[in-house]
């Protein structure tokens, strides 16, 4: 019976003895494992600054703050700061220590810096101020707490930098208005006519040589001629425009020069095709449809343009195509477009030469 109450009383100390253990265990601190706790616990403690140094450098100067046990400050760069010509940087979680003086000061310690002071800002801060002579330091002040370094110098402020870029959008063929449908400049999309637009990009991507050619990608017109004819004429929806001109406009005006000669593809800035009678705004316009040839303008911006074109049969093409201001207002503008093609093939007489009168037009503001 004895035995059996002393083994009893054995193993009950034991687990009394072991449960303890666990509650010390459970009372023992946990050690910071991330940055975040560790600044917390750092916040949590007040750290006593003891030594304060001031050191000159090539560049300008340091201070140097020594903590009790050589504990690191929380520094917070968010709080430095300029006040008129000083520098002034808050440091919390902090107490002034120092074994001869409540505050730190030191007068004239360069050229440009006046007072360097370390004062006790209230129970748990300590603000130091680096004061220039009538302005803000310009040399570097650097602030130096165990194996950290901060400037107390505020970032200089770049100025923007401006960039331009200049050039041309790429619009693709789509062109949204045309003059053609309502001798105004109006979307397509508006229009109670059915128009269809040959744009410049169109024109230089298929390198198209005669306005029969830029034609051949409108629905419903077909050439009149081959593309050796001296003439241009065109059926639109089963009417031809005829030799007389009647359905070419050259910039919503009639043209009867295709009789004689064909227009020269490097004046041209787009083809406007109004299918159907239009006669409401084209008087002797031809029931099947309306060819409106779009000249180009004088540009506003320098452009100087040379092609050269080598074929068959003996064929040699060249064009100049310049353009640009005549004077710094940009206010008079000039285009120029000369050019000249000959061809050994069986029509004779096909040499041609052009030359479009220079374009002069006076802008207002």
């Amino acid at each position: 019976m004895d035995r059996t109450f002393a083994l009893w009383l054995l193993g009950l100390t034991s687990v009394l003895m072991t449960q303890a253990s666990w509650a010390a265990e459970l009372q023992l601190d946990r050690p910071a494992t991330t940055v975040k706790e560790w600044m917390a616990q750092i916040e949590a403690e007040t750290i006593k600054v003891t030594g304060v140094t001031v050191d000159r450098t090539a560049t300008g100067l340091e201070i140097t703050l020594v903590t009790a046990d050589g504990k690191p400050l929380a520094i917070d760069t968010t709080q430095f700061r300029t006040e008129g010509n000083s520098l002034i940087a808050d440091i919390p979680n902090a107490v002034l220590t120092l074994p001869d003086t409540p505050a730190f000061r030191v007068d004239n310690p360069t050229e440009e810096i006046s007072t360097v002071q370390i004062v006790q800002q209230d129970a748990s801060r300590i603000r130091i101020s680096v004061t220039g002579n009538n302005a803000l330091p310009k040399q570097d002040v650097t602030l130096r707490a165990g194996r950290s370094i901060y400037s107390l110098n505020p970032e200089a402020e770049e100025p923007d930098e401006e960039i331009v870029v200049t050039g041309d959008q790429q619009r693709g063929y789509r062109v949204p208005n045309a003059t053609t449908g309502s001798r105004t400049d109006t979307p397509i999309r508006d229009l109670p006519f059915s128009v269809q637009v040959v744009p410049q990009e169109l024109l230089q991507d298929r390198q198209i040589q005669s306005v029969n050619e830029a034609l051949r990608t409108i629905a419903g017109v077909t050439p009149d001629n081959s593309s050796q004819s001296a003439f241009e004429a065109y059926t639109i929806r089963g009417f031809s425009t005829g030799y007389s001109g009647g359905g070419i406009f050259r910039n919503g005006l009639r043209d009867g020069t295709n009789i004689t000669s064909r227009i020269a593809i490097s004046n041209i800035e787009r083809v406007e095709v109004l299918k159907g009678p239009a006669g409401a705004l084209f008087s002797p316009g031809t029931p099947g449809g309306t060819v409106n040839i779009v000249t180009k303008k004088p540009l506003s911006i320098p452009r100087y343009t040379i092609e050269g074109t080598v074929g068959n049969f003996d064929t040699y093409q060249g064009a100049l195509d310049f353009t640009g201001p005549l004077n710094d207002s940009k206010t008079l503008l000039y285009r120029f477009i000369a050019g000249a093609s000959s061809s050994r093939t069986f029509i004779d007489f096909f040499d041609r030469r052009y030359l479009s009168d220079c374009a002069f037009s006076n802008l207002e503001h």
